[in-house]
């Protein structure tokens, strides 16, 4: 018994050398060994720790030099999320009209000089008014 934990320790140590050159190769033989380690000492035996230890560490390693370490999902979500930033300050210079903001500026200005020539009417109109009463006089 003894000699079969030396042996799966070995092959551990194998395994782990290994891991720094081919880490695909490596995650199957640590995987073969992990289920050997288990089949011996029971899932949740101490002795088997060092085992999940190997492959978990392994596994990270090989996720942390992945250039895709999330997946496409990620990369998806961010591209998606860029376009959505572009459109909005796209929006914000066109405006949700479809006119730029220099155009939208343009009928709120309008409307004012509207709105002051407006004012100016009446009182030139009270004026006149005035003058016609003068010239009844």
């Amino acid at each position: 018994m003894l000699e079969m934990d030396s042996a799966l320790h070995e092959q551990l140590q194998q395994a782990k050398a290994l891991a720094k050159h081919d880490i695909e190769a490596a995650l199957e033989v640590l995987g073969t060994i992990l289920e050997t380690a288990v089949d011996k000492f029971g899932e949740v035996a101490p002795e088997a720790g060092p085992f999940y230890y190997a492959y978990g560490d392994t596994l990270l390693n090989k996720l942390e030099t992945s250039t895709d370490f999330f997946g496409g999902a990620v990369q998806e979500t961010i591209r998606r999320k860029e376009e959505e930033a572009k459109t909005e300050e796209e929006e914000e210079k066109v405006g949700p009209s479809g006119a730029s903001e220099e155009d939208q500026r343009q009928p709120e200005q309008q409307e004012q000089e509207d709105d002051a020539e407006e004012g100016g009417e009446e009182d030139g109109e009270e004026g006149d008014e005035e003058g016609d009463e003068d010239e009844e006089d």
